[in-house]
């Protein structure tokens, strides 16, 4: 998982549950999309995202992996899906997550999500 906060400006309240989205995204700014177990698909499914708990956190699952996954890297990006607030100014900011799958036996995987700051 990759987790964040999201952070507000110019504002007397915080951020509210469910305020914001933050997806998935590959470099070429298309989004991931998983089937309903979580495995990436090319067409059909839903864009893995998120929403904000109240407060701004949001913790973004990583796809569901196989055996077939193993190895890597694999480089995604996270950022904010634009709302339709026209009051809110959305931050258009991708950070690059780079995800490894290794294998640690007995048909488990160790799946590591790790952001570059």
């Amino acid at each position: 998982t990759v987790s964040g906060t999201k952070e507000v400006t110019n504002r007397t309240v915080g951020v509210a549950a469910d305020e914001f989205e933050f997806g998935w995204y590959y470099e070429n700014g298309d989004p991931v999309y998983t089937d309903s177990d979580g495995h990436i698909v090319s067409t059909g499914g839903s864009h893995l995202k998120t929403r904000t708990i109240e407060g701004g956190d949001f913790t973004l699952r990583t796809p569901t992996y196989t055996q077939d996954n193993i190895g890597g890297p694999y480089t995604y990006f996270v950022k904010e899906i634009e709302g339709t607030d026209s009051s809110i100014q959305y931050d258009d900011a991708a950070y690059k997550v780079t995800v490894t799958v290794e294998d640690k036996g007995e048909g488990e995987l160790d799946v590591t999500a790790t952001p570059t700051v």
